[in-house]
């Protein structure tokens, strides 16, 4: 999950590393030399599975809907500004997550 969208909010932190301690006693964990960077595996199979050069704009879309915690995450409005929707055409509400258009 991490190498997919990055490091855990702070307020994980501590359960992250007793997590990892655990897997690592059972045997489950990768060694740290086959993990790869956080938000990495996100951006190399968005790249893999979607290489029109045209749509290339909705990978940092994409990473600020799938942050961990929900106030980190990206408003609808946010998105819609970043590829290019007219602000006239859509608008985010005053929960900023929903998006109206009309």
């Amino acid at each position: 999950m991490i190498e997919f969208v990055g490091e855990l909010p702070q307020e994980w932190q501590q359960k992250g590393e007793q997590l990892r301690r655990d897997a690592a006693e059972k045997g489950w964990s990768r060694p740290q030399a086959e993990r790869k960077p956080p938000g990495s595996r996100s951006e190399v199979a968005f790249k893999l599975w979607v290489p029109e050069p045209e749509l290339q704009v909705l990978l940092p879309v994409i990473k600020g809907l799938t942050k961990l915690t929900p106030s980190n995450r990206m408003s609808a409005g946010q998105a819609l500004f970043l590829v290019g929707m007219p602000h006239e055409e859509c608008y985010a509400t005053d929960e900023g997550r929903d998006v109206k258009c009309y």
